[in-house]
């Protein structure tokens, strides 16, 4: 999702608990467990055996350790791991296989079994299986269950794991009692790194300029000590009030097509970005600012480690922390920073795309009065916090309106059942791309 096809949807439209913990900790987890652990590896030590008490929650079902200072690992990196976690929640049986990790094609009658690592895998053709069979352990797993032979190998949760991971709420009491549980285990594992929330944002507008019917400012705040982002507002020149702002965190990507967008008419401003000027999108943006009483907001939201834009200094301290958590973080501050400037009483969107509608949706859970949450590519089964993503989505959906755009609703039966219990069903809104 391009940042210049978000803005024609505006136009258009307008589990993982992944924490460190024991078996006594698990309350949100029914207590079913895979029949049989005997021979499964860590993930992380793969010559070790697993604990049994040592558990995270990983694409909807349980992915074991053999120590906590290995879980500590996978979650510093977890892409690191992504086929050994892949590998041992289908060795473990709690997903099951649908196609070949090769080609994506579904068995037949001239497949092949092979067992790869202890795992048995469907391959469409023996020739395949000759070939894996002379790579090591450790390239064979790497191949098949990277993220691109899970995605081929179609492999899916079973229904039993899936129906045994979370227990839906009965009713308002049952789901108050949940959510104050999933809320604070974000606090606890995911977001304990966040610094003093009563730290003053220092905000200090920087640029006001208009152009062509447009009016651009921008003002920089302190997401943490040594950090400060830069926060832009867009509008048309003559709006006195607007009826809503939406606030769009983006990744060096989505950056670049902003700064490629209102170069066209801001050229000083944006002179040092290396991206060739986006007149089509630039004239769609000013369409929007003429019919509707709107302002478009832009935050670019970065790791830890790195710098973003030339306002930005990131102390070693920030560049320790989290990324994800830094990242979450820092849409929060910009939250608060549009809030402490005129736009304190407008309606607010938040638009995320990819990996930022990810950290976007975390964000609104901590932010008051966000009216709706437009997420492009959020994908149901990422491991992003302490909460699975439709964990995150049915905490979102009591708050606020959640629209998701993707081709078909799987992944995201979590939220649609609490919805429907609680009464909220109309919450959640599952959109094809456009």
């Amino acid at each position: 999702m391009t940042f210049q096809r978000c803005t024609l949807t505006l136009l258009g439209a307008i589990l993982a608990l992944v924490q460190v913990t024991t078996a006594d900790d698990l309350t949100s987890i029914a207590d079913v467990r895979p029949a049989n652990l005997r021979g499964i590896r860590c993930v992380v030590e793969t010559d070790q055996p697993i604990d049994p008490e040592i558990v995270i929650a990983y694409k909807n079902a349980r992915l074991y350790f053999s120590s906590k200072s290995a879980v500590e690992a996978y979650l510093k990196t977890p892409a690191t791991y992504e086929a050994y976690a892949n590998h041992q929640v289908i060795a473990t049986k709690q997903y099951e296989q649908l196609a070949c990790p090769l080609s994506g094609e579904e068995p037949d009658e001239d497949s092949v079994t092979v067992k790869i690592a202890g795992v048995d895998v469907q391959l469409l053709c023996e020739e395949c299986a000759k070939e894996l069979a002379k790579d090591t352990r450790k390239e064979q797993i790497e191949m098949l269950f990277d993220e691109e032979g899970f995605k081929l190998g179609k492999f899916q949760l079973r229904k039993s794991v899936s129906e045994s991971m979370i227990r839906l709420p009965k009713d308002q009491v049952e789901w108050e009692a949940q959510r104050n549980e999933w809320m604070a285990s974000l606090r606890r594992s995911s977001f304990a790194s966040w610094p003093d929330e009563s730290a003053s944002l220092k905000v200090n507008q920087v640029l006001a300029e208009e152009n062509d019917g447009v009016q651009l400012r921008a003002w920089e705040f302190e997401s943490r000590q040594g950090t400060r982002l830069r926060l832009y507002v867009a509008h048309r020149s003559d709006l006195d009030k607007c009826d809503l702002v939406v606030l769009n965190p983006v990744d060096e990507k989505g950056w670049k097509e902003f700064a490629s967008t209102y170069r066209v008419g801001f050229p000083k401003q944006f002179d040092q970005i290396e991206s060739e000027k986006a007149e089509k999108s630039y004239e769609q943006t000013k369409s929007m600012f003429r019919s509707f009483a709107w302002a478009m907001a832009y935050v670019q939201v970065m790791d830890g480690s790195e710098s973003a834009a030339e306002t930005t200094e990131v102390t070693d301290a920030a560049a320790s922390q989290d990324s994800f958590a830094s990242r979450v973080w820092d849409i929060r501050r910009a939250i608060q920073a549009l809030r402490s400037s005129e736009m304190k009483d407008v309606s607010l969107w938040l638009q995320g795309t990819g990996r930022v509608s990810d950290e976007t949706l975390f964000a609104s859970l901590f932010e008051p009065g966000v009216t709706r949450l437009d997420l492009y590519g959020l994908n149901p089964t990422s491991v992003e916090g302490a909460a699975s993503l439709p964990q995150a989505v049915a905490l979102a959906m009591e708050r606020t309106r959640v629209v998701i755009y993707q081709d078909g609703e799987s992944g995201w039966e979590l939220p649609i059942a609490i919805g429907e219990t609680l009464g909220r069903k109309k919450q959640l809104q599952i959109r094809p791309l456009p």
